[in-house]
């Protein structure tokens, strides 16, 4: 009896729920069923400062292919065994994943919400866009030719084609140019759900056409005409005009919010790096007040040491990572107005118009870096006035003079200084101790495509050269 008053009982109910009621029993209560587009912007800004920024072995090793850095046990990497942790990988398989393919999914967010404007959209697709403009850069930049017009297809389509990567970057600078001039400063962005720049969208401008910039410098060898129009049209959009306007991630400082570098260096408790004597010898040389900001005094006021590169480091006995570096809330940049003169002054010194001389940006950019690390301008005029570092009198060519303080300035950001060494072939670099193995002028294609791909890879390859550690990028000619 009980059973058949039960049975009636949700007869009655299920009779009496209307089509909503129906409806809402599909729905999840608690998870989201459309993620906000903000949410996975944020998600994939996230993510491509954190692989960027960490110096974790298994995730990130520019710093130590930069030899900014050496290590102090474990020598794998400063040696360039990039496969014993399946480096290109982990690179290929987070930016692919968790930064390009989010960033995908949010443009598709954006189109479809009716709740926004068309200037508001424009705003949203154009950030979006330049975000992915870097991030496929730093990717070509780093492999050479990788699947663009097929990838980010899912299941649909798990083993793209690989295009060229000149071709890439010829689109990339096509969409760079298009997302920037669509941006709409009096229109609301992402406001206050933007991690960068709160909903700035000038500075969004000034990022796209600093990106832009950025694009047109790594082509300088190989396509001048593209390279001068991309940097010309840089200029007119307006690229950084000071610190305020770095591409900076700032970091709360509170757990999960905190700097990479705190947690590869001060939570996980170990010991793994100290300066490199490359970098080391060469600001020696120079008398380099920023020595005392990139690392510790830890053998004395005024002394540094660099580790022999690619042979194991006494930790005690050199000099250390600066405790700037390692603290919780050290804001994580990966463009800024320190690199934008430098790029300005190469351009200069390859002849193109870009409103000032190779000198005159080569002085703006060298005082920048200094008052980037807290350095006073007193500092930055000594140096300057120095033989060795004064543009007329600095030794070699232009080359060599924009390349040797350029790269010290990226001291920080270790995939820009493995771009300057590759790009304008200084300064001179050390082979690793141990194995004498060259440097790399690339990173070999992940072991999953070789095995999943094999036919597009064999192609790609095949397309490029070789794939070998030492097969240059189509932008590096020299």
């Amino acid at each position: 009896m009980k059973k058949i008053l039960l049975g009636l009982v949700t007869v009655f109910a299920l009779n009496s729920c209307t089509d909503e009621d129906y409806d809402n029993l599909n729905h999840d209560p608690i998870n989201p069923e459309v993620v906000p587009a903000s949410y996975l912007v944020t998600g994939a800004t996230t993510s491509y400062f954190y692989r960027m920024i960490s110096t974790n072995v298994n995730q990130n090793i520019f710093r130590l292919v930069s030899q900014y850095w050496n290590e102090t046990q474990y020598t794998q990497e400063t040696n360039y065994d990039l496969e014993g942790r399946q480096i290109s990988d982990n690179l290929w398989n987070e930016i692919s994943m968790n930064v390009l393919y989010d960033l995908n999914e949010a443009k598709k967010i954006v189109n479809n919400d009716t709740s926004l404007n068309q200037a508001q959209k424009d705003n949203q697709l154009a950030v979006i866009d330049l975000l992915q403009v870097q991030a496929w850069q730093m990717l070509v930049d780093t492999f050479g030719n990788i699947p663009y017009s097929e990838a980010l297809q899912g299941v649909t389509l798990v083993n793209p084609k690989y295009d060229d990567a000149k071709t890439i970057y010829e689109d990339l600078i096509k969409r760079a140019i298009e997302s920037t001039s669509k941006i709409n400063a009096s229109t609301a962005g992402f406001g206050s759900n933007d991690i960068i720049y709160n909903g700035d969208m000038t500075k969004w401008k000034k990022f796209g056409a600093s990106l832009q910039l950025k694009l047109g410098i790594q082509l300088s060898d190989v396509d001048a005409a593209l390279a001068q129009s991309t940097i010309t049209n840089a200029i007119n959009a307006g690229v950084f005009a000071s610190q305020a306007d770095n591409f900076t991630l700032v970091y709360t400082g509170s757990e999960p919010y905190t700097n990479p570098l705190w947690i590869d260096l001060i939570k996980s408790d170990r010991q793994d790096f100290v300066a490199a004597n490359t970098i080391v010898d060469d600001m020696n040389a120079l008398n380099d007040p920023r020595r005392a900001k990139f690392f510790k005094e830890n053998l004395g006021a005024g002394v540094f040491v660099g580790g022999e590169y690619g042979r194991a480091t006494n930790f005690a006995t050199h000099s250390q990572i600066s405790a700037t570096l390692e603290s919780m809330s050290y804001p994580g940049t990966l463009l800024d107005y320190t690199e934008v003169q430098f790029m300005l002054a190469e351009a200069a010194a390859r002849g193109f118009a870009v409103g000032g001389t190779a000198e005159s940006f080569y002085n703006a950019a060298i005082k920048a870096s200094f008052e980037f690390w807290g350095n006073t301008t007193a500092e930055a005029d000594t140096y300057l006035a120095q033989p060795n570092v004064a543009y007329a009198t600095a030794a070699g060519d232009w080359k060599q003079k924009i390349g040797t303080q350029f790269w010290i300035a990226m001291y920080n950001k270790g995939f820009e200084g493995w771009n300057v060494w590759r790009r304008l072939d200084a300064p001179i670099f050390n082979l690793p101790q141990a194995t004498k193995n060259p440097v790399p002028t690339r990173y070999t294609y992940p072991i999953r495509e070789r095995n999943l791909n094999k036919a597009n890879y064999e192609q790609a390859s095949s397309a490029i050269g070789g794939d070998k550690q030492t097969t240059k990028l189509f932008w590096d000619v020299n």
